[in-house]
């Protein structure tokens, strides 16, 4: 189409038709021009799916971690002992827990942070 050779999007679209196995050259004007558009759109739709797992990993990150300190919450707690779990009776190694528990601890993060 009307896109300079060399720029990126147009690089992408080369790119994705040669993964395809498609010889622009052996089309007819209109044909190009939809296989050149459904390229685009699938462009866009890879920057789409990009930007919503981007946007997954954060809200993960947010359910995952408590909000007055830096570490895991309850959530993330169980599913990283069930996987601890699972990874010690899969390759027979011993798992060792130590357990903490603050009494008090809000009175301790909001002197110490």
């Amino acid at each position: 189409m009307a896109d300079d050779f060399y720029t990126p999007k147009a690089t992408e679209r080369l790119a994705l038709l040669n993964v395809l196995g498609v010889d622009l050259s052996a089309l007819d004007f209109r044909a190009r021009a939809a296989i050149e558009a459904l390229c685009d759109e699938v462009l866009v739709l890879r920057e789409d799916a990009d930007e919503l797992r981007d946007a997954l990993d954060e809200a993960v990150s947010l359910a995952d971690n408590d909000a007055l300190c830096p570490v895991f919450n309850r959530r993330a707690f169980k599913r990283e002992i069930r996987r601890e779990i699972a990874l010690a009776a899969r390759f027979r190694t011993p798992l060792s827990m130590i357990y903490i528990d603050l009494d008090h601890f809000k009175q301790v993060n909001d002197v110490f942070g």
